[in-house]
């Protein structure tokens, strides 16, 4: 489903394995979605990062909207410490920061994790608490 205005993306997958032609449809697809922020968690991150910072300056070459879709990765984190950050440090640029106002949560290949986030979000309290221990 299309989301209306901009949105924080937090994308947690293991892309070990996933061809970059594969992450770049994705890429696409989040950016022409307009996806604000786009946090990425999971092993591989790094490089599903670089794939869409790669996708985006190809889309908007040496113009000011290089700087508008903001980008990280958290391979150091826990699921939880990313999506927390995702859901409450990840500010748009100010260009956007009026029109974001929804966080989309995607897990691909790992049902796992898509429960881990359902419970997560499910409680954020919990969530918090977890992260701040």
């Amino acid at each position: 489903p299309e989301v209306e205005g901009e949105f924080v993306a937090f994308v947690a997958v293991d892309a070990t394995g996933i061809p970059d032609t594969t992450l770049e449809g994705f890429a696409q697809k989040l950016l022409s979605q307009h996806a604000a922020y786009v946090c990425i968690w999971g092993p591989d991150c790094e490089r599903v990062h670089d794939v869409v910072d790669a996708v985006r300056d190809r889309e908007h070459p040496g113009g000011e909207d290089d700087a508008v879709v903001m980008t990280t990765w958290h391979a150091d984190d826990t699921l939880d410490q990313a999506l927390w950050f995702a859901l409450y440090t990840a500010c748009p640029h100010d260009q956007l920061i009026e029109t974001c106002g929804a966080t989309v949560c995607i897990v691909a290949g790992r049902e796992d994790w898509a429960a881990d986030v359902r419970a997560a979000l499910s409680d954020p309290d919990a969530l918090t608490a977890r992260v701040a221990d």
